[in-house]
């Protein structure tokens, strides 16, 4: 079936809908999918506020889900709080991967935006390659993956949800698909899986009883962890494989270990509270993080433990593990590795046979026990050299490493642990003849040159009942413009009767700091276009 330009999809009874959309179309109402509907590179599909989308469930001839959204021109599935756009199971028992989600493959042409919304029951929820889409206020729930970034999916989650779904979010080549204000939990499989050179920022969120673990870094990938409280898992943030992240200011705590390292791991971990799990930080095979600031205190075993291959002198023996090299001494011979590892960077010099653990603060009674036996005595806190001695590669014997926590912090670490999270952008009232009006999106523009055609920089989900909206920016300088109504087409421009009107206090700043992040009580009054 091909569904033509401006199609609304709003009568009860309609047939369900599969294939093309090859030009600027509106779905609202409820619109039945069974089948796969294509969005052509160049085309727009604008889901109305309070629009559900349901799916037909089971498979296709080929044991594919049958029912799915593949995107490669623009989504703008932009609901309100009390409107919400919806992505589901058409199932009269809706269960986990009943459809196959949607979709997002080679659609850089503008960004897709996704706000006020919620997918469910899906295979994976949203899965991204070469694109780049801006959701906000997004929940995902029943499904078996949330959102998975295949390659090169970049953008950003502000203030979303991912409840109940097997794994919350992974990442795969090169997306930096940021994450923020966020919560993922409940999760059988895990939170957060970061792989294959994948560097997203994951900041100000929530990490809560995702099973065995929070956060995975692995196999190359440098993700930024930043401000988040990570609860309830087996292993709060899960470390290995040449992975490169900063661990900064997080709330680590009620794990069984707070973070787990090993094999070839060069992490810096710093300004955290890592507290009240069973083992604070584990280090194993190589793992030679460096630890400053953080306050670890309070765990039921050891604040820091050295595993039973953590040796120096053993890894000089082993010069490839697990498709990593350790590269102090080369190998006699060239060794093929796999591909997603041929392009690693070599690894960077440590201190031979030391974790660096140095100013850091280890709770009151460690303390008095660090000052008494001096910086080369055994702390109880610590499990590492001066516990088990040695440990056996191929019938011989090694010294294990040890852990350097001196100098250490006296007192606790001011600052340590989550940032108040504070969200730049500007918030206000959309009035139409002197009342507060709904449907109304607001256009963010860098400048007044280009008349305000176009999307411009950024736009907000249309405005709730009460006139209120929100738009997230970046700091700077900005004209704010309202438009509506809520399905008039982003990039288009208002026709006669839609409604149109520009902030009396433009430009709009934004600033930088925390106390003027964001510019609030904006009002921008709007008029009919004649």
């Amino acid at each position: 079936m091909l569904l033509a330009a401006a199609l609304l999809l709003s009568a009860p009874g309609r047939a369900a809908v599969s294939g093309e959309i090859a030009g600027d179309t509106v779905w609202e109402g409820t619109v039945d999918v069974d089948g796969v509907v294509r969005v052509a590179k160049g085309a727009t599909l604008l889901v109305a506020p309070g629009t559900t989308v349901r799916f037909a469930p089971g498979a296709d001839e080929a044991n594919q889900h049958r029912s799915r959204l593949v995107v490669a021109g623009i989504l703008v599935a932009q609901g309100s709080a009390d409107a919400p756009v919806r992505f589901v199971s058409a199932a009269e028992r809706p269960g986990k991967g009943d459809w196959g989600g949607i979709s997002l493959e080679h659609a850089r042409e503008r960004p897709s935006r996704i706000s006020h919304a919620v997918i469910a029951n899906a295979a994976a929820a949203i899965t991204g390659s070469y694109s780049v889409l801006y959701a906000e206020d997004l929940r995902i729930e029943g499904s078996l993956r949330g959102i998975v970034s295949l390659q090169d999916f970049h953008g950003r989650l502000l203030r979303g949800t991912l409840s109940g779904n097997d794994v919350g979010l992974t990442y795969y080549q090169n997306s930096t698909f940021h994450v923020e204000g966020s919560e993922v939990r409940g999760g059988s499989g895990g939170g957060i899986e970061c792989l294959r050179g994948s560097s997203p920022a994951i900041r100000s969120s929530s990490i809560l009883d995702n099973g065995p673990r929070g956060i995975t870094a692995a196999q190359g990938s440098s993700p930024l962890i930043e401000g988040n409280t990570i609860r309830g898992h087996e292993q709060g943030i899960f470390l290995q494989l040449q992975c490169r992240p900063r661990i900064v200011r997080n709330a680590i705590t009620g794990n069984g270990a707070g973070i787990w390292g090993e094999k070839f791991i060069f992490a810096e971990i710093a300004g955290n509270e890592i507290t009240r799990n069973g083992t604070g930080i584990y280090c194993n095979f190589s793992a030679y993080p460096t630890i400053r600031g953080n306050n670890i205190h309070g765990n039921t075993g050891f604040g820091i433990v050295l595993g039973d291959n953590m040796s120096f002198v053993m890894e000089k023996r082993i010069p490839f593990r697990m498709g990593g090299q350790f590269s102090f001494t080369p190998p006699q011979e060239p060794t093929v590795l796999p591909p997603q590892t041929r392009r690693f960077t070599p690894l960077p010099a440590v201190e031979e046979g030391v974790v660096d653990a140095r100013e850091n603060w280890w709770g009151a009674e460690a303390v008095a026990e660090m000052t008494r036996v001096g910086a080369n005595g055994n702390s109880a806190a610590i499990e590492d050299f001066y516990d088990k001695p040695d440990t056996w590669y191929e019938d011989a014997t090694y010294r294990r490493d040890r852990v350097a926590f001196a100098p250490w912090e006296a007192q606790p670490v001011a600052g340590a642990g989550p940032p108040k999270g504070v969200v730049p952008g500007v918030r206000g009232t959309v009035v139409f003849e002197g009342q507060p009006v709904g449907g109304v999106r607001v256009h963010a523009y860098a400048d007044a040159d280009g008349g305000f055609r176009g999307q411009g920089q950024a736009f907000s989900a249309p405005s709730a009942r009460d006139g209120s909206f929100a738009l997230d920016l970046a700091p700077g300088s900005y004209h704010l413009v309202a438009k509506g109504p809520a399905t008039l087409f982003p990039h288009a421009e208002p026709r006669k009767g839609d409604l149109y009107g520009s902030c009396g206090g433009n430009p709009v700043t934004v600033g930088a700091s925390e106390g003027a992040a964001v510019s609030e009580g904006i009002g921008i009054v709007v008029r009919k276009v004649e």
